[in-house]
């Protein structure tokens, strides 16, 4: 039990080491670019774009996995449909002709 917490825990502390990594680079995208003559706004603005762009990766990761479902739904019902055809015909096959 002891070792899945702590694999969670540095799972945790790896995400929050990405986002403040994410956050850092927006900020001094910011402040050499669009923010020169401000750069105290860049701080609040790369909060905003680094909460807004991981929430925007959480959606994509989830519609991936959506479609993923949806691919792999059609390719459970082909499968099972072939193997009910193919022991259906198998059967067919087997019966010996009058």
């Amino acid at each position: 039990m002891q070792e899945s917490a702590t694999i969670l825990q540095y799972i945790i502390e790896g995400l929050l080491m990405l986002y403040n990594w994410l956050v850092y680079i927006v900020k001094y995208t910011l402040e050499v670019t669009v923010l020169k003559e401000n750069p105290d706004l860049a701080q609040k603005y790369a909060d905003a774009i680094g909460i807004l762009s991981s929430i925007t990766a959480i959606y994509l990761i989830l519609v991936l996995f959506e479609s993923a479902k949806k691919i792999l739904k059609v390719i459970l019902v082909l499968g099972w449909g072939l193997l009910i055809l193919a022991i259906v015909l198998g059967y067919i096959h087997s019966i010996p002709p009058e």
